[in-house]
């Protein structure tokens, strides 16, 4: 991959990408990727919880599920549990999974 373009300051490379797929009866699976994950990686091994993607994002992005969907990992073939949400110091200015939306 070339390089990016010279730019102002204000241009920062990510350090990854997440990607959330979810069905209408709420079953989702999530997932982080660092910018260097490999095209031959395990997506299983990049699974997270949809809090551990809004605590990164800083987004909220399904402000209507309930508190625990269900999981897709299964019809995936991911066989273990994805790993544990970080601790709050680790991201800073997160909020809760129950905190109201901000809009």
């Amino acid at each position: 991959m070339r390089p990016l373009p010279a730019g102002g300051t204000y241009q920062r490379t990510p350090s990854g990408y997440w990607k959330v797929v979810g069905l209408a009866d709420g079953r989702i699976s999530a997932f982080l990727f660092d910018q260097a994950t490999p095209r031959s990686a395990n997506y299983c091994d990049a699974r997270v919880t949809l809090l551990h993607v809004e605590l990164r994002s800083r987004l909220y992005l399904l402000p209507d599920a309930s508190e625990a969907p269900g999981s897709l990992d299964t019809e995936l073939g991911c066989d273990t549990p994805p790993p544990a949400d970080p601790a709050p110091d680790e991201i800073p200015a997160e909020r809760a999974r129950s905190a109201t939306p901000q809009r």
